[in-house]
């Protein structure tokens, strides 16, 4: 359900009222659905905070979402997702040992009906192939047993490597890899579970993060503390998306991505010591913070919906 569409409007309501005459009986009251469409009993408005064609925007905007009202008073609709939510899911399912023939034909489907005619998959309707998406979904169509001979899989490939490959990913997507030994986890950015230690004085910890990122953050402490790695078959690995250069750019001055280089350095040599007195704490309290956590339905954070697989 769209349980935003009514706060939305109430916050375009408000937005409008605020500007509109002083002392203008009309000014105190919600508008009526009728002058949100923008008929002509619509209270009179101010020609210098609100653009004309800003307030007729405003109004179409607000009757489209009444429009869409169904008549019990509720707002539902389709929820459309990226190819990465299947593909996650698939690896998921293939890391806990539980992917089954239904479901890896299902979500071959599906992952194939996305693909874009350059043979990369968006993240987002319309908008151009992602290079990190592109190599989820390819990595999830040799999860569900396609060979990378398939036509499909060879234009995602050609596509994978003239962007540069695994290595020009986004981080989440080296870890999904890294999870199946397809990237190696000592090229991922570090981060170590003392993050729980930090109190809310420090320049950075784990309440700097909004709510979701700390629902993905904390039960990535400790992936990354225990770095595990499920085997691949031979015809699952995904060797072929390694490109064989990467360009680097020079770094002349000390910039924002010197910084984070030196301090992955300083702790990346932290957790290669074998000295850490603090771990231990460190790992409980993030295991008990995510079971505290745990939404009533099960889940965390609300992030993904809940998955069926009948």
């Amino acid at each position: 359900m769209f349980g935003f569409a009514p706060l939305l409007i109430r916050q375009l309501n408000r937005s409008i009222r605020t500007r509109l005459r002083p002392g203008n009986s009309a000014s105190r009251l919600p508008f009526a659905r009728a002058s949100l469409a923008g008929s002509a009993d619509a209270a009179p408005l101010e020609a210098e905070p609100l653009h004309p064609t800003l307030v007729r925007a405003i109004r179409a905007a607000a009757a489209h979402l009444e429009g869409l009202q169904a008549g019990a008073g509720f707002w539902e609709g389709k929820v459309y997702d990226n190819v990465t939510i299947t593909a996650e899911y698939i690896m998921f399912l293939r890391f806990l040992g539980i992917l089954d023939a239904e479901t890896r034909d299902k979500a071959k489907a599906v992952v194939l009906s996305m693909q874009l005619p350059d043979g990369g998959w968006n993240i987002y309707g319309g908008g151009p192939a992602d290079n990190s998406a592109t190599v989820e979904a390819y990595f999830t169509l040799k999860l569900c047993g396609m060979s990378s001979r398939h036509p499909a899989l060879r234009l995602a490939r050609e596509l994978i490597l003239a962007r540069g490959g695994i290595q020009s990913t986004r981080v989440f997507t080296k870890i999904h890899l890294a999870l199946f030994g397809a990237y190696p986890w000592n090229k991922i950015p570090v981060i170590n579970p003392e993050l729980m230690l930090l109190p809310k004085q420090a320049p950075i910890h784990l309440y700097e993060f909004s709510s979701w990122s700390r629902s993905v953050i904390v039960p990535l402490l400790i992936i990354f503390d225990r770095k595990p790695v499920v085997p691949l078959k031979p015809s699952e690995q995904v060797d072929e998306l390694h490109a064989h250069t990467r360009r680097r750019r020079a770094l002349t001055e000390w910039d924002l991505e010197r910084i984070f280089a030196v301090g992955q350095k300083v702790l990346s040599l932290y957790e290669m010591s074998p000295l850490k007195p603090l771990r231990k704490r460190a790992l409980q309290m993030a295991e008990d913070w995510i079971w505290e956590h745990q939404d009533p339905q099960g889940n965390w954070g609300g992030y993904s919906p809940r998955w069926r697989t009948r």
